[in-house]
């Protein structure tokens, strides 16, 4: 096979939104974009994998945050072998992302096609994102609580970036173009306040009966007082109102103190579990040892 490999352009971009909607092996982990809307997002990285005039595979990773970034679109064409495809994509990608200090590359496996070829990129297994979920109006009893809840607009952006940048670690930050996405598209996006400081928020979809918490974050100085169960608890009661009584969520296997905060809810794992994949520079560059 003779591959050219070349850094995504603007005149290729139907080309590429062809092969991710026709190709078998194709990954997209595009959360609040769309794919023709990431392919123009000025720093994404995007590499090109041609066959001759034939474009054969496309690989791109979001905007790193903190050094660190996720793959977003993946695509082979279903008449070629992937392995060298994907060789050739991902060498050209990280040589993109070493020149930028990026540390960390993560893998969200939606489809398994995928699971026999990562550890071929120096990929490893981490972890797991599990979706828990709940149905019914049944909810816990709160207790009294210092807290308000008012709901989030573009102006408290800052805030919230804070707050989602103190509560989670990268990679799993979420830019300020996401957040500010998220807030758009939310269905209902809240801040939960303390002495008239916002120290949580939350970013709910919905799609028709069922709504879905994308994103509960609470300050690491509040947590552990109730602010969470608050600011959920408003969130279901209002989706109660709307008839809507079911909800899921996906949250990191190894978060045991969301885990605590979601079974008090009555949210259940539904066996939709989603493994986490991660390139790390620091592995790859480890000289082995001889005796």
């Amino acid at each position: 096979m003779n591959l050219s490999i070349c850094p995504y352009e603007r005149q290729q971009h139907d080309a590429v939104l062809d092969l991710l909607f026709y190709a078998r092996r194709q990954h997209t982990h595009l959360d609040w974009y769309r794919a023709s809307s990431f392919l123009d997002l000025p720093d994404s990285l995007i590499m090109t994998a041609w066959e001759g005039n034939i474009l054969v595979g496309v690989m791109g990773v979001s905007a790193p945050l903190s050094g660190t970034t996720w793959v977003r679109v993946l695509a082979v064409d279903n008449a070629v072998d992937a392995q060298p495809v994907l060789d050739s994509l991902w060498n050209a990608l990280r040589e993109q992302c070493i020149a930028l200090n990026i540390h960390v590359v993560g893998f969200l496996v939606i489809n398994h096609w995928v699971l026999n070829h990562l550890p071929l990129l120096n990929f490893k297994y981490d972890e797991d994102v599990v979706t828990l979920g709940r149905v019914g109006d049944q909810l816990p009893v709160i207790k009294a609580h210092p807290f308000t809840i008012q709901n989030a607009y573009l102006d408290v952006l800052p805030e919230l970036i804070a707050i989602d940048h103190s509560a989670f670690a990268a990679p799993w930050q979420m830019s300020r173009d996401e957040i500010r996405h998220s807030q758009r598209q939310a269905a209902s996006c809240t801040v939960v306040l303390l002495d008239g400081r916002i120290i949580g928020y939350q970013v709910s979809t919905r799609h028709q009966n069922t709504a879905h918490l994308a994103r509960l974050a609470i300050h690491p100085e509040f947590q552990g007082r109730g602010a969470g169960a608050v600011l959920l608890h408003d969130l279901i009661r209002g989706l109660l109102r709307r008839n809507v009584r079911s909800i899921t969520l996906n949250t990191q296997r190894s978060n045991e103190q969301s885990h605590q905060l979601y079974s008090r809810f009555n949210f259940r794992p539904n066996g939709y579990d989603l493994p986490v994949w991660f390139w790390k520079r620091s592995t790859e560059l480890r000289v082995p040892r001889t005796e």
